[in-house]
């Protein structure tokens, strides 16, 4: 049995809560105070040292940027086939030192976009 090594719980999100980079990279699947984990088609070249990334929501139009992180772990889930051959990877990230506008930002989420733990 794994132990899981995470300080904070995480909770499934509602559709709609959208991980960012300089673009949409694709949908949060959980997320906590501690990190969260998404789902993205690779082609977005992303670092798996310290990277800033964003949280957007439709629903409410928020707009949380400069999120700074790293990478926990990052798989494929599906090989892409033909002529646009991208793979769809979900990875799993840590925040890094989130200021207090940032928590605020994420304790919100959690209290409006969340459907139960992960």
């Amino acid at each position: 049995m794994t132990r899981d090594r995470r300080n904070y719980p995480r909770y499934r999100l509602n559709e709609g809560v959208l991980v960012t980079r300089r673009h949409v990279l694709g949908p949060i699947l959980n997320l906590g105070m501690g990190g969260m984990c998404f789902e993205y088609f690779e082609g977005e070249q992303l670092d798996h040292g310290p990277m800033d990334l964003g949280i957007f929501s439709d629903r409410t139009r928020l707009l949380l940027s400069g999120i700074r992180a790293t990478t926990v772990y990052d798989i494929v889930l599906e090989q892409g086939e033909g002529f646009l051959p991208l793979r769809r990877k979900r990875r799993a990230i840590r925040f890094l030192d989130l200021t207090p506008a940032q928590q605020q930002a994420i304790r919100q989420l959690l209290t409006t976009h969340t459907m139960g733990p992960a």
